[in-house]
């Protein structure tokens, strides 16, 4: 493949056949018993408990699994709890919310060393990851600790509105969130795209706008804070 889209007759053909090839190699996975036995290797080869982080990110690939979600989406500061996620394979693809550097602290998260653009770019190398820069309201005082999950649930709502312009989700599917990994509060929330949300609608200039307001992300049946 290397060979042909550096220097031979046909690198576009050559890369949507090897596409094609990776897609159907995907169909024939079953995601559901490769998580189980990756979780199952984890816990064997180890007498510490998982990290936190870990912990989450595993049962967020089994609860997609469970209540037959079309997504998952999770916030990442340098993309740790992401990259997680993807170890444990899930089936279904993985929105990710980079926030920018200069508004982590917003969120909650730790301020980073690394730009949020930078970790996007990053992120495109993992497996089942789509990266997408979201910012926190301008409103949100960085000092104001009670105001971090607000600002929070605004980026999960721009990751999934995200995930509804590439068409991964539609009304009525099942989203799984992550988010404030790093803060106290670690949450896992399911989530049900609302019947008004068209995801055909993707042209901005729409009359009527596709928002995703607070009420979008309150927990459905199996929710969990």
């Amino acid at each position: 493949l290397s060979g042909e889209t550096a220097a031979g007759a046909y690198p576009r053909e050559s890369v949507e056949i090897m596409a094609g090839i990776c897609e159907e190699a995907e169909r024939c996975v079953d995601n559901w018993t490769l998580s189980q036995s990756l979780l199952n290797t984890t816990m064997a080869g180890t007498i510490s408990p998982l990290t936190t982080i870990e912990s989450l990110a595993s049962s967020t690939v089994m609860t997609a699994a469970k209540v037959r979600a079309s997504c998952i989406v999770v916030l990442a500061a340098n993309g740790d709890a992401a990259r997680m996620i993807a170890k444990y394979r899930p089936a279904v693809p993985v929105v990710v919310g980079v926030v920018p550097r200069s508004a982590r602290k917003s969120i909650g998260f730790q301020e980073k060393e690394l730009r949020g653009q930078q970790v996007a770019r990053q992120l495109m190398l993992t497996r089942g990851l789509i990266p997408t820069v979201v910012q926190p309201p301008s409103e949100v005082d960085v000092d104001d600790e009670s105001r971090a999950p607000i600002a929070a649930k605004k980026c999960v709502m721009q990751a999934v509105d995200h995930a509804r312009k590439l068409l991964l989700v539609r009304p009525g599917d099942k989203v799984v969130a992550m988010y404030n990994v790093e803060k106290r509060c670690a949450v896992v929330r399911v989530i049900e795209i609302p019947p008004e949300c068209d995801p055909d609608c993707v042209d901005e200039a729409c009359d009527v706008e596709c928002q995703l307001d607070e009420n979008f992300l309150t927990p459905g049946s199996g929710g969990q804070d």
